[in-house]
């Protein structure tokens, strides 16, 4: 009985230890080129290049019962090949360059940096890249979130950005826009992370075609046209290789900067508003600019299905990417959020289920492929086999691409015989309770997943009955 409980302990403790443990991933990159512009249109390689993608923002930066914590690696990886199972080549991440004023930021305080930052980010890099994934990274945020954002630059030198959206015209508002001081603070702070050199590549952040491009900010409402030329000068100074996307948004009402065309801009995006889509992908084409969704709602009222068609079939439409994508929690599950946006794959219920298969199904429609089979899913992991009673509750670590899980039990040891429990399982029966009885001293359990083509994949290492 003892050897059970070793591999229990190892099961439950080696995992932890190497999700937060630095060290290169084990898989081998492929040969990536850096997405290019001609005109309106992106090229890869010299080939019109068109994407569906998806923002997960938590990848640099995560909020867990309203603390701020790095996200571990087994997070980082399972968003990542859920991405990659649902066609998504392009991923969008607030928090990896919007990192400011918070003791585990990039820059906790004004000209301070946090190297120890960058190792989360130096992992999420690679580990996108590994996969064939491209970043797209903005530099600040509009808002007051728990990454930091414009109104750090602000009161660092003492002025006081209102929270409340104002009109071009308020100077305090204005100010992270106008101030030289403030604008040369952001701008050593760009730098900061453009040649940051990823301890696991080698390669500064301005030479990493896994980055698809630089947007300088989320939501920058009332951004002035002649802060975005000078940003965006700024970054290509540094950095020639990659493309630049305007981070300014369109708000409530339609106000593209209206009076010049912006220099060096490559990429506009506009977030959620379909009703205005149609004005701004007019004067983007004008402007000879690439156009992509930014943020767009996958739930709610929303005919997705027409939606998605739409984008398709509008060859203005470089890419989109909808909002958002969590992982599986460390332990067993998802991990939950209550932005009412959340996405957890193949889906929780049906209406997510038929809509996650629509995105799958576009991702491969914009990419000119073919839709696969499912991927065979990793093995899961077994994180804990409690006895409760003559009960034993078990919980299991999820996989990407799992729709269903198996549970076999043995009443003798690890190499069986095995018996199945009756009917499979969802992440969202994790933990599960059998009840064998005074049995459960001596039982040892495994599972494995099924993808949604039924097909099983590895079982996990088996695990017994902890007293």
């Amino acid at each position: 009985m003892r050897s059970f409980y070793l591999i229990l302990i190892s099961m439950w403790l080696l995992p932890l230890l190497a999700s937060y443990a630095s060290g290169q991933a084990t898989t081998t990159r492929p040969a990536l080129a850096f997405v290019q512009r001609d005109g309106a249109r992106l090229l890869l390689d010299g080939k019109p290049f068109r994407f569906s993608g998806v923002n997960i923002y938590w990848l640099g930066q995560d909020r867990i019962d309203g603390k701020i914590v790095y996200p571990t690696r087994f997070r980082i990886d399972d968003a990542l090949d859920t991405a990659r199972e649902m066609g998504e080549n392009v991923v969008r991440i607030e928090t990896f360059a919007e990192s400011q004023g918070s003791p585990l930021s990039i820059e906790p305080a004004l000209n301070q940096f946090n190297e120890e930052a960058f190792e989360v980010r130096d992992y999420v890099l690679k580990a996108a890249g590994d996969r064939g994934i491209r970043l797209i990274i903005p530099f600040v945020d509009n808002w007051y979130y728990s990454q930091g954002g414009k109104h750090c630059y602000t009161d660092w030198r003492g002025i006081t950005d209102p929270k409340k959206e104002v009109p071009y015209g308020d100077a305090k508002a204005r100010a992270f826009y106008t101030d030289p001081q403030v604008i040369a603070d952001f701008e050593a702070y760009i730098a900061h992370v453009m040649n940051h050199v990823n301890r696991y590549t080698g390669l500064a952040y301005k030479d990493d075609p896994a980055i698809f491009c630089w947007e300088t900010g989320d939501e920058l409402n009332y951004c002035p046209g002649e802060w975005t030329q000078q940003i965006t000068d700024y970054i290509k100074s540094i950095d020639a290789k990659h493309l630049v996307m305007d981070g300014k948004n369109i708000g409530d009402g339609f106000d593209y900067y209206p009076w010049k065309k912006l220099a060096g801009v490559d990429i506009e995006s506009p977030h959620y508003h379909t009703d205005l889509l149609e004005p701004a992908l007019k004067i983007f084409a004008e402007q000879d600019k690439v156009a992509i969704i930014g943020e767009f709602k996958w739930n709610g009222k929303v005919d997705l299905d027409a939606y998605l068609k739409m984008i398709e079939n509008d060859p203005r439409i470089s890419g989109d990417l909808y909002w958002d994508l969590m992982p599986h929690a460390d332990d067993h599950g998802f991990i939950q959020h209550d932005d009412n946006l959340t996405l957890h794959y193949p889906g929780d219920t049906k209406d997510m289920r038929d809509r996650a298969a629509l995105l799958r199904a576009h991702a491969y429609r914009m990419r000119g492929e073919p839709v696969p089979a499912p991927a065979v899913c990793a093995a899961p992991l077994i994180t804990s086999v409690v006895r409760k009673g003559d009960a034993a509750v078990i919980a299991w670590r999820g996989v990407a691409g799992a729709d269903k899980y198996s549970i076999e039990y043995s009443t003798s040891d690890v190499a069986g015989p095995w018996t199945a429990v009756p009917n499979p399982m969802t992440d969202n029966e994790s933990p599960w309770t059998d009840n064998p009885g005074p049995a459960a001293a001596s039982m040892v359990y495994r599972v494995r997943a099924y993808n949604l083509a039924g097909v099983p994949g590895e079982y996990s290492a088996p695990a017994a009955v902890a007293k």
